[in-house]
């Protein structure tokens, strides 16, 4: 996760991005049988983490490409 924080720390001071968020998605799967649903027994403790935001593109940025 240190990556992720240390690309997230860097985005914000370049101010290129705001409302920025790490987050851990989680979904449990579940075993639906006859008279009985219960969550599978063998299931994955980790699934990685998002990095979201919204991309800051400056006046300057947009003359400089064209």
């Amino acid at each position: 996760m240190q990556p992720l924080a240390t690309c997230m720390h860097n985005l914000q001071v370049a101010k290129m991005a705001i409302g920025l968020q790490i987050s851990e998605p989680w979904l449990r799967e579940y075993q639906v049988l006859p008279s009985r649903t219960h969550p599978c027994m063998q299931m994955s403790a980790f699934g990685g983490y998002i990095l979201s935001g919204i991309r800051i593109c400056s006046s300057e940025a947009q003359l400089q490409t064209k």
